[in-house]
C-alpha cells in the first residue's frame, strides 16, 4: 500500500491512497494496482472494475478505510515515511 499526502500552507491533504495486490498465478504472478483512489484527479480505479468517479466508489472507499483502520490497529503495517 502507498499513501501520498501532502502539506500545503497549513494543511495536510491526499494525493493518492493505492493498494496492491499479486495478480496471476506462480511464477506469472506480478504486484499491480488493486485499488487507487487519486484525489488529485478526482477518479478512482479497481482491478476488475475500471475507472469511476470518486463519488460513485464512496461505499468501496469506506470499506476500504474501515479495513484500514482495523489493520493498522492490530499492528500488521510497518510503516515507512519518505520525503521528496
Amino acid at each position: 500500500m502507498e499513501i501520498r499526502i501532502s502539506h500545503i500552507t497549513d494543511h495536510w491533504k491526499f494525493d493518492y491512497i493505492t493498494d496492491f495486490c499479486f495478480f496471476g498465478e506462480g511464477h506469472c504472478a506480478e504486484l499491480t494496482k488493486e485499488i487507487d483512489f487519486d484525489f488529485a484527479r478526482n477518479v478512482g480505479t479497481c482491478l476488475y472494475g475500471g475507472e469511476h468517479e470518486l463519488v460513485e466508489l464512496y461505499e468501496l472507499f469506506e470499506l476500504w478505510q474501515s479495513n484500514f483502520i482495523d489493520y493498522v490497529n492490530q499492528d500488521v503495517f510497518t510503516v515507512k515515511i519518505s520525503t521528496s
